[in-house]
């Protein structure tokens, strides 16, 4: 059946607004033990708790929490990584007192740190097990009259005894990294003003008897220098992330003062440390070190061989990546594309097989409805761009009569430096399929484009966002691809 014709922005679409409100299931940290997989869900259905899944060795899925308990943490109020996972064992911070408990297969969870004087007074986030399991590392956040601590600490694993200082003296903490055989621990650091997109250290000590740390070096970082996810390899390299060349690369601590780079390139590694446990790459047994990189609002996901200079795209259907994990044949990684959600997928090597593990929704749309991004770039004059994602009108049941263009919808994400995602969003295929054309702009201070656009925003929020999208509304109406009567910023 030929089209209907019709305006532009009065096209019958299968969005509903009760397909808006109805929440997706919000997929995080896969964390791997052997063959066992877990992962937490926040789950609106109920009243946003967020449980903890258990994929056994058999491929049975389980919820693992009793009635009363959920995961999260609330250390620096916006949480992260709040579970760990060693032979069999389940170490999670429980969102109602904060507190860090040990869960095993039969057994009710069982209290490893104390109640804090005042509610919620003492918070845990990103632990981590020792091999041999006696002991938790984690970020341990004290709130005490009026005033913050952070430090980071080790919490005896059977709950049986005093939680012990490793390190403090600053004002934030980042995700610890163990090296696997328990004997190094790695962590950021950063202090006020900064925020850790702007100025980190890398700090490294041994972990001696009774999880004492000695020997403290600085590693790298400093002025100027974002450092983030340190972890080892299976051979006890320290790797991190730096943006010191003015983007996030990867970079190996095996003997170059302040880290060597590995396979530079104008394209970004990693990214901002809202929460704990970011994860944008993965070190495997086989020396080869599995990364996912963004450049232009679009993420691939690559192989770099342990001697390669370059990594080598793995061809996926996906656009959007995060929380990779090593497991025995690849990867586990969250993805996303321009035409599914959010979902959890293990990805076979070197095959690139791909398996869903969890969805995060059924795609409720038709894919003739489904409106596609294309990256755009416009310069600002000063000689810098401008970056946004333009979706066109998309409903195969429907063509604009000759000669019309469509209306605009700028949109901006919450700022300061997160992003545009070109994940399948439902909110922006509710315009699109009636015939909005929309524009996610990625502003100045946006992640994704370097560490010099991301400073773009530093003492003037408010000011360059709204200039930016002034100037990308411009930009499309010059192009004659929408409406300059009907725009929406």
């Amino acid at each position: 059946m030929a089209p209907t014709v019709a305006p532009y922005g009065t096209w019958r679409s299968p969005v509903t607004t009760a397909l808006l409100v109805d929440k997706a299931v919000r997929l995080a940290d896969p964390v791997v033990d052997g063959p066992v997989l877990y992962w937490t869900e926040g789950r609106p259905s109920d009243r946003g708790r967020q449980m903890v899944v258990r994929r056994s060795a058999d491929g049975s899925v389980a919820d693992i929490l009793p009635e009363g308990f959920a995961a999260r943490t609330r250390v620096h109020e916006y949480g992260g990584l709040c579970v760990a996972a060693r032979d069999g064992a389940l170490v999670f911070a429980n969102d109602a007192d904060q507190r860090l408990y040990r869960l095993e297969p039969g057994r009710p969870p069982r209290p490893l740190t104390p109640e804090p004087a005042e509610p919620l007074g003492l918070r845990y986030a990103a632990p981590v097990l020792t091999p041999d399991g006696s002991w938790v590392l984690c970020v341990r956040e004290r709130h005490s009259g009026g005033t913050v601590d952070n430090e980071l600490v080790a919490v005896p694993s059977g709950g049986d005894g005093a939680v012990r200082v490793v390190a403090r003296g600053h004002d934030f903490v980042g995700t610890p990294a163990l090296s696997p055989d328990g004997g190094r621990l790695a962590w950021c650091t950063w202090d006020h003003p900064h925020m850790p997109w702007d100025e980190t250290q890398l700090w490294e000590a041994e972990l001696g008897r009774g999880a004492t740390a000695r020997a403290v070096r600085l590693v790298a970082g400093g002025p100027g220098e974002s450092i983030t996810q340190p972890r080892y390899s299976p051979a006890g390299v320290l790797h991190f992330a730096s943006d010191r060349s003015g983007w996030w690369n990867l970079y190996a601590d095996d003997g170059e003062p302040g880290g060597r780079p590995l396979a530079p390139a104008a394209a970004e590694h990693a990214g901002p440390d809202w929460v704990f446990g970011l994860s944008s790459y993965a070190l495997l047994a086989t020396g080869e070190i599995v990364a996912t990189w963004s450049v232009d609002g679009t993420a691939r996901i690559g192989v770099l061989a342990s001697h390669g200079d370059a990594f080598v795209p793995v061809e996926t259907p996906y656009t959007v990546f995060s929380s990779v994990q090593p497991t025995g044949s690849g990867v586990v990684v969250l993805a996303a594309s321009t035409d599914a959600p959010a979902a959890l997928v293990e990805i076979a090597l070197p095959a690139g097989r791909i398996e869903v593990v969890r969805a995060s929704r059924g795609v409720a749309i038709p894919h003739g409805c489904i409106s596609r991004p294309r990256h755009v770039a416009f310069p600002d004059g000063s000689g810098e761009s401008v970056h946004a994602l333009v979706y066109p009108p998309a409903n195969d049941e429907f063509v604009a009569p000759a000669g019309e263009r469509p209306p605009l919808v700028v949109s901006v994400h919450g700022g300061p430096t997160s992003s545009s995602s070109s994940a399948l969003d439902f909110s922006v295929q509710y315009w699109t399929s009636r015939g909005f054309a929309v524009a996610s702009v990625d502003y100045g201070g946006s992640s994704g484009y370097g560490r010099a656009y991301r400073q773009r925003l530093a003492g003037a929020w408010g000011v360059v966002d709204l200039a930016d999208c002034e100037l990308v509304a411009r930009a499309l109406v010059e192009a004659g691809e929408v409406d300059p009567d009907r725009l929406l910023v």
